[in-house]
């Protein structure tokens, strides 16, 4: 954050480039458009997505995912909780037609049973996954694997795979929001992410070495 300082210290001029690689188009998807500026261009764009009906975050966050897994494309997927992310890789999966990732599968015949080993077989079966906390780090291995390497073309996951993971992917679909636990009030909140996650969040989509064109960063609303 003090780059400047540095630089002065070691008397050298200090270079600052803020350009992507590949072209990252950020934005918005409501009511069925998705509304995006690029990154490095700064030019404002539309595309048309899956529209949905409701006016629920979840639904919408689903729609798209479905779509642009129907269309060909990588999709991970950032939710605020791990219930969330084993419900929504269950319905998923029961709405694509995807082959069995059964490379995945036999490796996992072979790891020891977890509580969550029966809930990823199940979604595994379509091409399919979750992460979150619950995982046992052979699992968590398992499914970064074969995300990465692109058997897997949707995962649903939480904040576990926001840093320090080399997982790049075409888009990243955002619900926007975490829990946080307010000490003055006793109780769990659900609150908006940081400008400082959403980036991180974000980053996920348009890596080099995987997207030459552009990746997508999407976040979801109702309005």
């Amino acid at each position: 954050g003090r780059a400047q300082m540095l630089a002065d210290w070691l008397r050298a001029k200090l270079l600052v480039d803020t350009r992507r690689p590949v072209e990252l188009r950020k934005g918005v998807l409501c009511r069925g458009t998705f509304t995006y500026r690029e990154h490095n261009t700064g030019t404002e764009g539309a595309e048309e997505l899956a529209d949905c009906a409701s006016e629920k975050r979840h639904d919408i966050v689903l729609s798209a995912a479905e779509d642009l897994v129907r269309r060909g494309e990588q999709v991970l997927v950032f939710l605020p909780d791990r219930v969330s992310t084993v419900t929504f890789s269950r319905v998923l999966a029961s709405r694509v037609t995807l082959p069995a990732l059964d490379l995945a599968l036999e490796e996992l015949r072979d790891q020891e049973e977890t509580h969550a080993r029966d809930a990823l077989r199940e979604v595994l079966s379509s091409s399919v996954a979750f992460h979150n906390a619950d995982l046992s780090p052979e699992e968590r291995d398992l499914v970064e694997r074969h995300f990465r390497s692109g058997g897997i073309r949707a995962l649903f996951s939480t904040a576990t795979l926001a840093m320090g993971m080399n997982l790049p992917v075409k888009n990243v679909i955002l619900d926007g929001h975490r829990w946080l636990y307010l000490r003055r009030y006793g109780r769990w909140s659900l609150e908006e992410i940081t400008k400082s996650e959403y980036e991180n969040m974000s980053g996920r989509a348009g890596r080099l070495g995987l997207a030459q064109d552009f990746g997508r960063s999407i976040l979801v609303t109702a309005s």
